[in-house]
């Protein structure tokens, strides 16, 4: 278990300035992001360059946003290992459609660093702020094709 409390801004910083992760010494502030439902998720901007910045994901063993709803923290393991295969040279189907790149991950305190994309909004935010039927097309055709190779 953690020494810090990483359900926090202050505990992930004070964690990535003590990790093994390499640019984790170079961190200069960490902001909790409204997404995450089940597990916690940070934006830490690097010291260095004000516009770099990574994702940090953390699971405890209850939901971010419904702390009596137990969950089982090991569910990153199943994050990391879906990240992990579905960013691999043989999944790369349609350049449209991406993972982020995983650049770190912690078994023991359940965190996953990642390539910050930038501020997109969630699929589901992006959809409520209402979208063309065009662009719903769009991401239909690319979503379809993409999980047509997927299970090929």
């Amino acid at each position: 278990m953690a020494q810090y409390d990483l359900a926090t801004e202050d505990g992930i910083l004070a964690w990535l300035q003590s990790s093994e992760y390499d640019e984790s010494k170079s961190v200069a502030t960490v902001e909790r992001l409204p997404e995450g439902a089940a597990g916690f998720v940070y934006r830490a901007t690097l010291q260095d360059d004000a516009r770099a910045s990574v994702i940090v994901k953390h699971a405890e063993a209850y939901a971010a946003r419904v702390r009596h709803w137990k969950l089982d923290p090991s569910r990153m393991d199943v994050e990391y290992e879906a990240l992990s295969y579905l960013s691999s040279p043989t999944m790369q189907f349609d350049k449209n459609i991406r993972t982020p790149k995983l650049l770190y991950y912690d078994q023991k305190d359940n965190i996953l660093v990642m390539e910050d994309v930038g501020d997109l909004p969630s699929l589901t935010g992006w959809l409520q702020r209402g979208v063309s039927h065009q662009a719903e097309r769009t991401l239909a055709l690319h979503s379809a094709t993409f999980l047509r190779e997927f299970t090929a």
